[in-house]
């Protein structure tokens, strides 16, 4: 989203990045935020959450049967870094898995931002839906239908690979990680922003994103949310949609006016990066937040170039 890293070095408050990719960890987002221009002095870890950390968190978590195998999928390796040792004697490879009649004892997870191994991916895509149908769990990292690249094209994501398995089998086991997923994604942002001093309740962060389908689900842990018109979605879709919850529209990240989120010592920021474009999430400001908002009603358009006219800004 044009004008982030700006936003975040103007403002003079905590900050948390949460990631929704399923195959970068926090030192590479951390790496290209600094590339970017990002001034940040806490450690990776401290302040970015990726999708990757939720669905390795929730198979960590996992109390594990015996006899209970386990399969992953991924076009990258650094998974493994992140699974708990005790898991690994579970591990089999996706090709054994296929040779089991039954694979009710078998779990499948998905490490991925659309693509899901190096090469071969419909054989890749033929395997998840013969394991799916055999009785396995599959597990993604995130459900986001598209990305968009940098240069505006859209591309598939790993909802896309998530669509193609229900299609074939529709009554597939699956467990969604990340941004809009069965997990506590993100109760664990508001975990990393009390660790670097906010002191407040759910409903005071405002979750800022560009996306229904994941990022204004925030508005199920108690959340306020504002949805940014620079990315997947528009107000007119806020007002259609019955899953997510928008309680406010902005035209884009410019018309947040800064000193509002900047003055007030008590009011912490923090981000929602992917790898094409990010979207904020912060606290509630002085205040933007109309507590008459509600599911279903058409959001209330917070920040706009004509608001700021009004305010004098």
């Amino acid at each position: 989203m044009e004008g982030a890293i700006d936003f975040l070095n103007g403002c003079s408050v905590p900050f948390v990045v949460a990631s929704n990719t399923g195959v970068r960890d926090t030192s590479e987002v951390h790496e290209d935020l600094e590339r970017h221009g990002l001034r940040v002095d806490h450690p990776p870890n401290a302040y970015i959450r990726t999708a990757a950390q939720d669905l390795a968190k929730l198979l960590n978590e996992r109390d594990w049967r015996e006899g209970e195998k386990l399969v992953v999928v991924s076009p990258r390796e650094n998974w493994r870094g992140l699974l708990s040792p005790l898991l690994l004697p579970r591990l089999v490879r996706l090709e054994e898995a296929k040779e089991e009649p039954s694979c009710s004892l078998h779990h499948l997870a998905i490490f991925s931002d659309g693509k899901l191994c190096d090469g071969r991916e419909y054989d890749a895509l033929s395997s998840n839906c013969t394991l799916a149908s055999r009785g396995c769990t599959l597990y993604f990292s995130s459900s986001d239908s598209c990305l968009v690249a940098s240069d505006g094209s859209i591309l598939p994501g790993p909802g896309s690979v998530l669509a193609s398995v229900r299609s074939v089998v529709p009554n597939a086991k699956v467990v969604v990680a990340g941004k809009g997923g069965e997990t506590s994604f993100f109760n664990d942002c508001i975990s990393l922003l009390r660790g670097i001093g906010f002191e407040g309740q759910a409903r005071n962060v405002l979750f800022v994103g560009d996306r229904l389908d994941t990022d204004m689900l925030a508005g199920r842990v108690g959340m306020q949310t504002c949805l940014v018109e620079t990315g997947c979605n528009t107000e007119r879709d806020a007002v259609l949609s019955t899953r997510s919850a928008v309680h406010h529209v902005a035209s884009s990240l410019a018309d947040i006016p800064i000193p509002m989120w900047s003055t007030n010592p008590i009011h912490y920021v923090g981000v929602l990066l992917r790898s094409r474009f990010c979207s904020f999430l912060g606290s509630d400001a002085v205040p933007i937040v109309s507590e008459r908002a509600r599911r279903l009603v058409p959001p209330r358009r917070v920040w706009s170039t004509g608001d700021l006219a009004k305010m004098g800004g």
